[in-house]
């Protein structure tokens, strides 16, 4: 029979060419890089979570019933079978954070007939489900390995000629001296979105024709035709994407290849439109983060029969939303320096290879050094998206409370390493002549000095991410602890969508009865507020953090340390003044402060205030009578003033 035939026919015999070419990929540098990275995230992805934890990451719980719900029921319907699903593979506490919203055309009142659906993009969910479907919960972190791996292999590949190592060893710096790999473990479209724009870009760049009289081969067109389909995609997933995929356009535009131009371009529309088309007639609306959108945490639509949809959740509608902190220079500017430099989202910090590269191409591109004209827009593209966020979500513009380093850069972090020319790997071997040291490449020295920054600046601020992932996932303030990190501004347009946020004591703690004020902790320096002492302990011998943000018109604050049966010295910084006392055991001081200035923010005011112990105790062992196991520095009590001024009483 033919089917006997062709299943004794060797695989070689029917694919020579595919094998040949694997064989002859792998035996490049940039093919063995790809491959060591692919068996080490697949060893990683064979060893992780489950049953490593039991909860989900920011907006995991969406995506993953999604993608399983695609993968058991063919469908995007929330049912109760989905919600059963997520209990039967271990997550005791449930698809916390899910967001689910009510088809606008079903049956109203709470009604169990009434459809329910995911209210997330399905692009991602649609392409992990078959990996989901063959290897189980771990099929995300395979379908994350081969696209990490691909991504560092074409990179390399993209930078290095065929026998030079450099473009593996900068490829392998800009992927993973960085918290990038770190959504590798994240059940999220980061990866994803990532590579469809990086493999959009790699695809536009290799494709496009390189002069304006060169004729355009079928290989060209067809790599741009692909690369308008990924950008398509991208743009459907994270419509602000659409900055990217104009570089694209405008390329072909500027280079007059009108023609091209208006194939490729209805291609990509086509794309994109026909699967924001596709969201409307499966889910009733174009936006799938429209219409009656809630979310879920502890509770669930359908979990028991009083568990309705209309009862259950905060509502989280985001086509009709406005923004709560308006558009200002000064917030700008300061959003800005956090964007770079933040303590939680810096992109300096958390993504430091692909920043450098980005300041590299801004450098040269104002020195006017002959940037080339893609590559001149697609840094103009990447500026754009970030001003985007800056400007149309000020106090959300890191990707939500859950975030690890800035979410939403993170899913444009890999075509920044598009920015850089393909004859920028071969410098890194060895020195360039004078030839080959053009403006638009930077030299051996600075690429070597890009790549060392990288790891030295990696290991100081996300050592203890890299060590360990899926903790610092679980838990992203857990590293912000670490020295480094209080050198860095508290970005306080983000106050109420920074990571502390997940914990209930550290956000939003009312202060008074009525509350005049409510307490924020950025950090783990500090014990929960005691309301009945008006105050709270440092956690040992550390420096505590606090946001302040007062509601009512209060005059001046008054900050008192001392409780401490042990001496000490403290520290106490605010409102831009500072003050150094040393306290005897049992000694107090207090310290008035002028309520003046101070960060506005929805219409209240933010002041940080900042107290450092050198001393610490245990009252189980230091006060008789005492079981608090605590590890205690000073207690900083607070009072508001009607009026009062500066000054140490």
């Amino acid at each position: 029979m033919v089917t006997t035939d062709i299943l004794a026919t060797p695989a070689n015999a029917l694919f020579p060419r595919l094998f040949t070419r694997a064989r002859e990929g792998l035996a490049t540098p940039s093919g063995g890089f790809a491959f060591c990275i692919l068996a080490a995230l697949i060893g990683a992805a064979a060893t992780s979570s489950p049953p490593d934890r039991d909860q989900f990451f920011g907006d995991e719980s969406t995506y993953y019933m999604m993608a399983w719900s695609l993968a058991c029921d063919g469908d995007l319907t929330y049912e109760r079978a989905d919600l059963q699903r997520v209990y039967e593979h271990g997550y005791a506490g449930g698809p916390n954070g899910v967001f689910l919203k009510r088809h606008p055309d079903g049956p109203k009142g709470g009604d169990h007939a009434a459809r329910i659906l995911f209210s997330k993009s399905f692009a991602y969910p649609v392409f992990a489900a078959p990996w989901v479907k063959v290897f189980g919960d771990r099929g995300f972190l395979i379908f994350h390995a081969v696209l990490l791996a691909l991504m560092a292999g074409t990179g390399a590949r993209y930078l290095a000629a065929a026998s030079s190592a450099g473009g593996a060893l900068l490829a392998g710096t800009f992927f993973f001296a960085s918290a990038f790999p770190v959504y590798f473990f994240w059940r999220t479209p980061e990866i994803f979105n990532g590579a469809l724009l990086f493999f959009g870009g790699v695809l536009w760049l290799t494709g496009r024709p390189h002069s304006r009289e060169a004729p355009v081969t079928r290989g060209q067109l067809a790599l741009l035709c692909a690369s308008a389909v990924l950008f398509g995609l991208a743009t459907y997933a994270k419509p602000s994407h659409l900055a990217l995929a104009g570089a694209m356009l405008a390329d072909l535009l500027f280079s007059r290849r009108l023609r091209l131009l208006f194939v490729v371009a209805p291609l990509f529309l086509a794309t994109a439109g026909g699967l924001f088309f596709a969201e409307a007639a499966l889910n009733g609306s174009w936006n799938f983060m429209g219409g009656d959108r809630k979310t879920f945490v502890f509770r669930f639509p359908l979990e028991t029969p009083e568990s309705r949809f209309d009862n259950l959740g905060i509502s989280m509608i985001t086509d009709t939303e406005t923004l709560e902190v308006p558009f200002s220079l000064s917030l700008l500017t300061r959003n800005l320096r956090d964007f770079f430099v933040g303590r939680y989202t810096g992109a300096l910090v958390y993504m430091l290879p692909g920043f450098l590269l980005w300041a590299w191409a801004a450098g040269a591109a104002l020195r006017r050094q002959g940037m080339d004209q893609p590559r001149l827009l697609l840094l103009l593209a990447t500026s754009a998206l970030m001003l985007t966020y800056l400007v149309l979500v000020p106090e959300n513009w890191l990707g939500g409370g859950g975030a690890l380093g800035n979410r939403y850069m993170t899913n444009a972090y890999p075509i920044l390493l598009l920015l850089l020319p393909r004859r920028a790997g071969e410098a890194i071997g060895a020195a360039v002549n004078a030839e080959s040291e053009s403006r638009v490449v930077p030299s051996g020295k600075t690429l070597r000095r890009l790549i060392l920054v990288s790891w030295i600046g990696g290991g100081v601020f996300l050592g203890g991410i890299w060590a360990h992932p899926i903790k610092s996932s679980l838990e992203p303030d857990a590293h912000i602890d670490a020295a480094p990190f209080g050198w860095l501004p508290l970005e306080l347009s983000l106050l109420t969508n920074l990571p502390f946020n997940i914990h209930k004591s550290k956000h939003r703690v009312p202060f008074g009865d009525p509350p005049a004020m409510y307490l924020y902790f950025p950090d783990h320096g500090s014990h929960p507020l005691e309301p009945s002492r008006a105050g709270y302990w440092t956690a040992g011998a550390v420096t505590s953090r606090a946001v302040l943000r007062v509601v009512n018109d209060v005059g001046g604050l008054r900050v008192s340390v001392g409780s401490s049966p042990v001496r000490n010295r403290v520290t106490v910084r605010f409102a831009g003044e500072r003050y150094a006392v040393d306290l005897e055991a049992g000694q107090q001081r207090s310290f008035d402060f002028a309520l003046s200035g101070g960060f506005p923010w929805r219409g209240t005011h933010l002041y940080e205030l900042e107290v450092v112990s050198s001393s610490s105790f245990v009252p189980r062992f230091s006060l008789p009578g005492s079981a608090d196991p605590r590890n205690l520095g000073i207690f900083v009590r607070l009072d508001l003033l009607p009026s009062g001024t500066g000054g140490e009483q």
